[in-house]
């Protein structure tokens, strides 16, 4: 693909469709998305997406104010503080959280980014931030299958009925910065990675030991409706 002809957005969408693939039919996401996975599972991904958001966003907000990140960043990008709440709802401490190895790797390179000023950290926004488009169906699975009313799944669904409209303006933002060849490529092979580090982070919670007192549901789990890496239409 030229990518001096091709929009930032679209490279990525098509650079990334078959990590993004793989992360969507994984069988840790089917049951996230499905409301079939066990609560203390369910409460380890969201510890292990606010040590990686808590990661990010130490460099976001230290770059915020720079290009290309001026153009981009807005506080609604930020999740930690969701995340916290929907920790503690569970009564569970996010500064008590324990990485992953494969969590711990991602950080790990996400500091590397971060410390090296990179425009390559908008590969990993853009593979959270695009997570919001599958983002309300988990939400709306977990409300359901842990008892939930509001706090315990505002991660997934930060913007409501205003989602199609925040990804839209995300898009238009990320397309209107004027990057040369070699930093679309940067950034392509950071949501390259930021992808692949998922597949990861969900084989190490999957086949983790499930504790006794888990309430995993253990029917099969058919084909999900949207997976929570769902990126939508360009």
């Amino acid at each position: 693909m030229d990518t001096a002809q091709t929009g930032t957005m679209e490279l990525l969408k098509s650079s990334t469709w078959e990590l993004h693939q793989a992360v969507e039919g994984h069988e840790f996401q089917q049951s996230l998305v499905k409301g079939v996975l066990a609560r203390d599972r369910y409460v380890r991904f969201l510890g292990q997406m606010l040590l990686i958001h808590t990661a990010l966003e130490k460099h976001l907000r230290n770059t915020s104010a720079r290009w290309p990140f001026c153009q981009v960043i807005h506080n609604r990008l930020y999740r930690e503080q969701l995340l916290l709440s929907d920790l503690d709802s569970f009564g569970v401490d996010g500064r008590r959280i324990h990485a992953a190895d494969a969590t711990r790797s991602l950080i790990a390179e996400i500091d590397r980014l971060g410390d090296g000023n990179s425009v390559a950290l908008l590969g990993v926004l853009y593979v959270l931030e695009g997570s919001t488009n599958g983002g309300k169906w988990i939400a709306k699975a977990a409300r359901k299958a842990y008892n939930l009313d509001e706090a315990g799944a505002t991660y997934f669904d930060p913007y409501g009925d205003q989602q199609r409209i925040e990804w839209r303006s995300f898009k238009q933002r990320v397309d209107a910065i004027d990057l040369t060849d070699a930093l679309k490529e940067g950034v392509v092979a950071a949501a390259r990675e930021m992808f692949a580090a998922l597949s990861r982070i969900c084989d190490e919670l999957h086949h983790e030991p499930t504790p006794a007192s888990s309430n995993e549901r253990t029917e099969a789990v058919a084909p999900a409706r949207r997976c929570p890496f769902a990126h939508g239409p360009l």
